[in-house]
């Protein structure tokens, strides 16, 4: 069932309660008042009557605004009729009254039924046992009684319905552009992310939701392309590394099966087949502990952090770029220590990648300045060098963290490719950045920026 139809149908249910009620209510006030009345003149004819004279309340009868009967009653004859009135059917108004009637009525008018309909009867004594009864029929009121209540509820049904049917196309109409909604959760549902927006005579509530929702369209595209650009480079990352992976084992094959085959090779052409299958296999041993370590870099970190002295590291590493350069203009700015919450090895490794970079990318005599400065909640480290630096598309590819196996370079330089990843990985897990750009020096700026705590 439709959220429009159940709020209509409470509505309407709540309107013929609501209605009945009132209506209900209104008709047994009138009818109570009604005898409230009769039981007034009931009462003051019987006042009105000296009980030396009960025939006077012939008289009293005939002034009442209401008709009413009368008669002697006594504990040991019949009674005797004082007044009559009679009903439609020509039927008697004053009922048979028993002793414990007659008592029970003087304490106040009680109602009785007769064949001629429902009475009020009063009583009071006149002594000798006798008793003077007074009776007024009530029929009238309660037939008014019965017709104003039938009348009240059919007129609420009939209002409930036709204000349930107004309700009903009001609701109907305000939820139109829920409607909307719904069809177009769907369409995102099945991966379709273009909607109209509402019309802004939509409730507020409702284009509160619009909103909502192409905010959610916005996350889901963007995490869409993220996605997407995510497997992207996985397929690429895992295509490299078999690749890779692939190149030394065909060396290794090739150089196992000529020894094999081969049983009386020159013994100087065995030991440079015997220095390559090291070769390759130190190679392969360097791509897999590195696989190994991004995995676990990419993992939740859960190896404690103790204090390192970032400042420290990296006057170490300048100090040995200058032994390895002495021609090469090697300045470093940074206060005496910078201690940092984080892990020593990792640290390590990241500014080691670093320097290896500057030591085999750019010339031996190209600059490099080292920067170290820090916020309150931040050390930044900025190494700038006098290299070639990178092509734009490179610089974007290593911001992003991206794999990009280069295997003759790998294989002169001892690495892995697995180098910008890693570093990435390092700088995250310390909650900082690992950003690069274009240096004054004319090669390639290193900024580096991590958590102090």
């Amino acid at each position: 069932m439709r959220l429009s139809t159940r709020i209509a149908l409470i509505t309407a249910c709540a309107l013929v309660v609501g209605g009945t009620t009132i209506g209900w209510s209104a008709a047994l006030i009138t009818r109570n008042d009604s005898i409230s009345d009769v039981d007034a003149a009931l009462l003051d004819s019987l006042a009105a009557t000296s009980p030396d004279d009960p025939f006077s309340v012939v008289e009293i009868a005939q002034r009442s605004p209401y008709p009413l009967a009368a008669s002697l009653v006594f504990d040991d004859s019949a009674p005797i009729p004082l007044v009559t009135q009679f009903s439609r059917e020509g039927i008697s108004l004053m009922p048979d009254l028993s002793t414990a009637d007659i008592v029970d009525a003087q304490d106040g008018p009680r109602s009785t039924s007769t064949r001629g309909g429902l009475v009020r009867v009063a009583t009071t004594s006149i002594g000798d046992g006798g008793w003077l009864a007074v009776a007024s029929s009530v029929e009238s009121i309660e037939s008014r009684y019965r017709s104003t209540l039938a009348l009240a509820l059919g007129a609420s049904v009939t209002i409930a319905l036709l204000l349930a049917i107004g309700v009903a196309w009001i609701i109907t109409r305000q939820f139109r552009p829920l409607g909307a909604l719904v069809d177009s959760a769907r369409r995102i549902a099945t991966g379709t992310y273009v909607r109209e927006p509402l019309r802004r005579r939509a409730p507020r509530e409702i284009l509160e939701l619009d909103e909502s929702l192409d905010l959610m369209i916005g996350e889901l595209s963007a995490a869409m392309d993220t996605r997407i650009d995510s497997e992207r480079r996985m397929r690429e990352f895992l295509g490299d590394t078999a690749h890779e992976l692939r190149t030394p084992l065909t060396v290794i094959r090739g150089y196992v099966e000529i020894l094999q085959r081969e049983t009386s090779l020159d013994p100087d052409v065995r030991e440079r087949a015997l220095d390559r299958l090291d070769g390759e296999t130190r190679r392969m041993t360097r791509l897999l502990n590195d696989l190994l370590l991004l995995a676990q870099l990419n993992e939740t970190p859960n190896e404690p952090v103790q204090s390192v002295d970032v400042a420290e590291i990296l006057r170490a590493r300048t100090d040995d770029l200058r032994v390895q350069h002495p021609d090469r203009r090697v300045t470093f700015d940074s206060p005496d220590s910078m201690i940092i919450q984080g892990r020593p090895d990792l640290l390590e490794r990241l500014f080691a990648n670093v320097f290896a970079n500057v030591h085999h990318h750019t010339a031996h005599i190209a600059p490099v300045d080292v920067v170290v400065s820090a916020s309150t909640d931040m050390v930044s480290v900025t190494i700038d060098d006098g290299g070639g630096g990178m092509s734009d598309d490179m610089m974007k590819h290593a911001n992003e963290g991206g794999v990009r196996f280069a295997s003759e370079r790998a294989r002169s330089t001892g690495g892995s490719g697995l180098g910008l990843p890693i570093m990435h990985s390092i700088v995250r897990q310390h909650g900082g950045t690992l950003t690069f750009s274009h240096s004054p020096l004319g090669g390639l700026r290193v900024t580096i920026t991590l958590a102090r705590n």
